[in-house]
């Protein structure tokens, strides 16, 4: 009997590191490709400028913990990590498309 809820108990935790570990595996959960031009909300845990050159810049961009981000800019290729709720892509920056990374 000691045994059984021992193995039941390290199940558990193993199970709970195992789903922990891919919560963040960007590529596993999907993601959105998001363009300047409206609000987009959602749960990301990542969003990524668009290759090229020059900047995205975000007149919006809220978190889970309430900050906005007004006027943040990211450059082409940079990741920016974080728990994000919603966005706005300026249509004037010198890149108007982001990838933006699910959050599980």
């Amino acid at each position: 009997m000691a045994v059984t809820k021992f193995y039941d108990t390290m199940m558990k935790f193993l199970s709970g590191i195992n789903k922990r570990a891919h919560e963040r595996e960007f590529g596993l959960q999907g993601g959105e490709v998001l363009s300047s031009g409206s609000v987009h909300s959602g749960k990301w845990q990542a969003i990524k400028a668009d290759g090229g050159t020059g900047t995205v810049v975000f007149t919006s961009l809220s978190t889970e913990r309430g900050d906005d981000l007004n006027g943040f800019k990211l450059n082409a290729g940079d990741v920016l990590y974080g728990e994000f709720t919603s966005m706005n892509i300026d249509a004037a920056g010198d890149i108007t498309t982001v990838y933006a990374y699910n959050k599980n």
